[in-house]
């Protein structure tokens, strides 16, 4: 059955979306899950950085991990907030705060180029209120992982 959806996912007769991803990540189908990952838009890739946590540590983490260093920063925030439920190794954490300085790097240039005319590429800017939640999700990383409420 799940070869028959794959199958039909890349044909076209079936189209990504997030509520799609909650059924299947419900089924605990992980490689319809990997193809939203690799061929969805940004919605479904965000879907799945909420719902892959719900699966053995081994299948989710590198879904994370490759989802962390995508091009949208919604994606970005969603998965750090999944990684952020794992007990994390002092090298993703480095790992994960490398990802935020970057993100804080680009907003940093696009203020420095605010007046002067630039193509507007969606998601690959980060704007005023991403970077309120930026900031945001930075002093949540700092505390201790017990005062963490996901909800």
């Amino acid at each position: 059955m799940e070869s028959i959806k794959l199958f039909l996912l890349k044909v076209g007769l079936i189209k990504l979306t997030p509520a799609k991803i909650r059924k299947w990540a419900g089924d605990k189908n992980l490689r319809l899950l990997e193809y939203a990952v690799n061929n969805g838009d940004f919605s479904c890739r965000i879907q799945v950085a909420k719902e892959i946590i719900n699966f053995e540590d081994d299948y989710s983490f590198p879904i994370l991990k490759r989802l962390l260093h995508d091009k949208v920063f919604p994606v970005v925030e969603a998965s750090i907030l999944s990684l952020h439920s794992f007990s994390l190794s002092q090298q993703m954490k480095d790992e994960i705060e490398s990802v935020i300085n970057a993100w804080e790097k680009k907003r940093e240039a696009r203020k420095k180029n605010w007046n002067k005319p630039a193509k507007f590429n969606a998601g690959l800017t980060i704007d005023r209120s991403q970077m309120k939640r930026l900031a945001q999700l930075k002093s949540q990383l700092a505390k201790p992982k017990g005062s963490m409420s996901i909800g």
